[in-house]
């Protein structure tokens, strides 16, 4: 269904899903990175289908 999915830290300083995302993840932020790893795969395990997470760091 997805090819990838991308984590950024927003302005917020909250962790959020960007691009094209599941339902799921829509909408909403972490306040850690962890976190938003952890509903990456609880949405991978949810909907059956795995993908790969990668993080975009600021420089």
């Amino acid at each position: 269904m997805f090819k990838s999915t991308i984590i950024i830290k927003a302005p917020s300083g909250r962790f959020i899903f960007v691009g094209r995302v599941h339902q799921s993840l829509c909408g909403k932020s972490f306040t850690s990175l962890e976190d938003a790893k952890v509903a990456a795969v609880d949405c991978m395990l949810a909907i059956g289908e795995t993908f790969p997470v990668s993080v975009q760091v600021e420089a």
